[in-house]
């Protein structure tokens, strides 16, 4: 297993994971072991992998995780992410309001079935840290209300706050952050 940053070889394998565990895709029993909320376009995909980045896990030559990050501004994002963006200008962190932080998105995150609950995100997460620590002072993130999986995950094992609760396209999102320096 293999940690890196994503280049353009990647983008297949990333998308790849990516329909496998998309929302739209998945049985009821799927979900209960996580899913992902939005889906981003191959040109979303570079456009992280060539900004901030997309960290990357390979096993051989397959994709078996990612985690990307992008800046606040990117355009064009997924309706959710934009939901989620529009909570951060009225919600705080730790007695700062959100909207006068240095932020960054994490997410999407996703790790095959078989290498999820190994310490992989754990790494992923601060291969990323380290990268934007000096950049940045919090990511955000979203976590669907129904995906109890991932929630822990990110509370749990990354140590993420949850912030508030937002509602987009008659489903609930928890609004995480953390402090990345």
């Amino acid at each position: 297993m293999e940690i890196g940053r994503a280049g353009p070889e990647d983008y297949a394998g990333i998308l790849a994971l990516q329909a496998a565990n998309y929302l739209g895709k998945l049985t009821a029993e799927e979900r209960k072991e996580g899913f992902l909320s939005a889906e981003f376009t191959l040109s979303q995909i570079a456009a992280m992998a060539e900004d901030l980045g997309i960290m990357v896990v390979r096993e051989d030559t397959r994709i078996v995780g990612y985690l990307c990050a992008h800046r606040v501004d990117m355009v064009p994002l997924p309706p959710v992410v934009e939901a989620m963006l529009r909570c951060c200008t009225t919600a705080a962190y730790r007695g700062r309001a959100l909207a006068d932080a240095r932020l960054f998105v994490y997410g999407p995150v996703c790790l095959s079935r078989s290498h999820r609950g190994r310490g992989v995100l754990r790494q992923l997460f601060g291969v990323l840290r380290d990268r934007l620590t000096r950049r940045f002072e919090y990511a955000v993130t979203l976590v669907a209300i129904d995906n109890p999986h991932s929630l822990r995950a990110h509370t749990a094992g990354l140590g993420m706050d949850e912030i508030t609760q937002f509602d987009h396209d008659g489903q609930r999102y928890h609004l995480l952050a953390i402090d990345v320096r």
